[in-house]
């Protein structure tokens, strides 16, 4: 079943930011290599509607993504 989270969203992210930063146990659920991708995606969504045009997302080059995460 669905649970309604409490409080703000936003405080609750950055705070599971926080605490992954910090080794806690924590509630982020994707990891950062798919969190990079996800962010490049939306920004080119965002860039192509801004500019009107098709904006081209290509795989990252950095060792992140080397790394399989």
């Amino acid at each position: 079943p669905i649970q309604k989270a409490e409080g703000d969203p936003f405080v609750r992210e950055d705070r599971d930011f926080v605490d992954a930063v910090q080794g806690k146990p924590n509630q982020i659920r994707a990891p950062y290599g798919e969190a990079i991708k996800t962010h490049r995606l939306a920004t080119a969504a965002s860039r192509s509607a801004r500019e009107g045009r098709m904006i081209e997302v290509t795989s990252p080059q950095s060792p992140i993504s080397s790394r399989g995460q």
